[in-house]
């Protein structure tokens, strides 16, 4: 009887230090929307002047994981877990680059369209 708690507390054991840590972390799909969201945000203040423009980030990240329902202490926790994940980190990276390309692109037909339709009018 004793063999059979401690093989169960071993495999117990097992089970808890083999767990996937990242599990509590932000599912993938929604790190790359908050990250691409993120990106975007510090573009449009790039060009202010560097103390204005650090508490404008500041500010807006957090209203970013706010939109998001996710936690500053929980976002960092999550960069920190897939940063030690070398393939979920390129898939993640991947899902950013396509997110803001997607963006670009929209940009992109929205400044033609206005442009027509402006040439249009003339």
């Amino acid at each position: 009887m004793k063999f059979w708690y401690l093989f169960l507390f071993l495999v117990l054991a097992m089970n808890f230090c083999t767990s996937d840590k990242s599990s509590s972390s932000i599912p993938l799909e929604k790190l790359g929307d908050i990250m691409a969201d993120i990106y975007n945000m510090q573009a449009v203040y790039e060009s202010l002047p560097s103390s204005v423009k650090d508490s404008m980030v500041n500010k807006s990240k957090l209203d970013i994981l706010n939109r998001y329902q996710v936690t500053d202490s929980l976002f960092n926790i999550s960069l920190n877990d897939y940063n030690k994940n070398a393939k979920a980190l390129i898939k993640l990276e991947k899902r950013i680059k396509l997110i803001l390309l997607q963006k670009i692109e929209v940009d992109s037909i929205q400044k033609e369209f206005k442009k027509t339709l402006i040439d249009s009018l003339n």
